[in-house]
């Protein structure tokens, strides 16, 4: 992004050094974890559906269909449920033919280590103008 003219300078204005570094320490704070996804991982280039990678995607391409699957994707949802993919994986498993149960267990097991997170911004979503300052 830096050697394109038209994005230079709001990518260097952007800082990402330090705002990895903030993400990182309060990760350590609040016993989390970081992941960062390799430089050339093609994110956007990526069926999130069947996993198919584009040879050439356009940055002017803001929405494209799978040649294998022929799902059509927005660009920019795409490569965030790719992220999540890398990371975390798939959010739900595929149901067992013959055991819906072994299904029903993961998910619970998936939900139970799921409460011990706790985020801030829950309060905010809970009475978002609970931050705004009246006079």
């Amino acid at each position: 992004m830096g050697k394109n003219h038209a994005l230079a300078g709001s990518v260097s204005d952007a800082a990402f050094g330090e705002i990895r570094r903030q993400f990182e320490y309060k990760a350590r704070m609040r016993g989390g974890h970081v992941h960062v996804a390799d430089r050339f991982f093609p994110s956007s280039k990526t069926c999130s559906a069947c996993g198919c990678v584009v040879d050439k995607l356009p940055l002017s391409a803001r929405s494209w269909a799978c040649a294998e699957c022929g799902t059509v994707h927005d660009r920019d949802e795409n490569a965030a449920i790719n992220l999540e993919h890398l990371v975390v994986g798939p959010a739900w498993a595929e149901p067992s033919p013959g055991n819906p149960a072994a299904t029903l267990g993961e998910i619970a097991a998936l939900a139970a280590s799921q409460e011990a997170v706790k985020l801030r911004s829950v309060n905010r979503e809970l009475n978002p103008c609970a931050h705004v300052r009246t006079n």
